[in-house]
């Protein structure tokens, strides 16, 4: 990740993931850069407000807001796809991006910028991500929405929607294990 220098970061991550955020700590303070670590689950919207709070706080404020949490797991057969994975896929990939953008809009000065992480499943979905996809596709359409709402403030929406990546998503159940 490239940080600008001088610059302050404060990065979540599931509190499963305390091992990589503190690697991703580690690299970032060798370059002299400050990384504030708050882990937390995003499908909670209490802890999305207290997560923008605790950041604008712990950095004097906010400039960008980079929201690319994600969750994916594969079902190859609709039938098979629960509702609660079906809720904590939205709760994830698109509740907190409002509940997160919501909370962080009163401190975003004019110059700042929202980005959020769409993907190429948005329009060309694969048949075992029918909930992973229908998320993307609503991601570039909050995306959208919000960006005509925040221009006249002088802040910049945008979406970035990688194409097919290896990431641990792939290993994690994001993908059948016969594709891997």
């Amino acid at each position: 990740a490239y940080v600008r220098e001088g610059a302050e970061v404060t990065i979540n991550y599931l509190p499963s993931e305390e091992k990589d955020a503190w690697s991703l700590q580690e690299l970032l303070e060798k370059e002299s850069r400050k990384i504030h670590l708050i882990p937390g689950d995003l499908s909670d919207e209490k802890f999305c407000q207290n997560l923008v709070e605790d950041a604008r706080r712990m950095m004097g404020g906010l400039d960008i807001l980079v929201l690319n949490a994600g969750m994916q797991q594969a079902v190859e057969d609709l039938e098979e796809l629960t509702t609660e994975q079906l809720r904590k896929t939205f709760e994830i990939n698109v509740f907190s991006m409002f509940w997160t953008v919501k909370a962080a809009l009163p401190h975003l000065p004019a110059g700042s910028s929202i980005i959020t992480t769409s993907s190429i499943q948005a329009g060309e979905p694969g048949e075992a991500l029918l909930d992973y996809a229908s998320t993307k596709a609503a991601i570039e359409a909050f995306t959208q929405a919000l960006a005509k709402q925040v221009a006249p403030k002088g802040i910049r929406a945008t979406a970035v929607a990688p194409g097919p990546i290896w990431t641990a998503l792939q290993i994690a159940g994001g993908q059948p294990q016969k594709k891997i």
